[in-house]
């Protein structure tokens, strides 16, 4: 069972990054740069609190999430810079599936 203070950060990761994708679904930048921004340092902070026996029963949930949010860093990118639309929106489509991924490993965490 999680310490209700990872539960607290894991649930704040969680709705940060559907934030990401209902702005990326909306084809808003600003905010999906914005949402993103504090995304990985507070990944960091809640790795750091966490108790080491936990960090390791958790550790390919966290290594797969930590992945994921740098490759997310990457899609952004790409997804700003795209000129054309069928080039915005596979990329748009990448980053959707990147955040379900993301979301789907800190649900098993939060069920575990």
């Amino acid at each position: 069972m999680l310490p209700e203070s990872s539960l607290r950060d894991y649930r704040t990761l969680l709705a940060a990054v559907g934030a990401i994708a209902q702005a990326i679904a909306a084809g808003d930048a600003d905010e999906a740069k914005a949402q993103y921004q504090p995304l990985p340092s507070q990944f960091q902070i809640l790795l750091a609190a966490m108790p080491p026996p936990l960090q390791q029963s958790l550790q390919r949930y966290n290594t797969e999430i930590y992945k994921e949010i740098q490759l997310l860093e990457a899609d952004l990118m790409r997804w700003q810079i795209a000129k054309q639309a069928a080039t915005q929106q596979a990329r748009s489509q990448q980053i959707q599936q990147r955040c379900d991924r993301i979301a789907s490993y800190i649900r098993a965490i939060l069920e575990s």
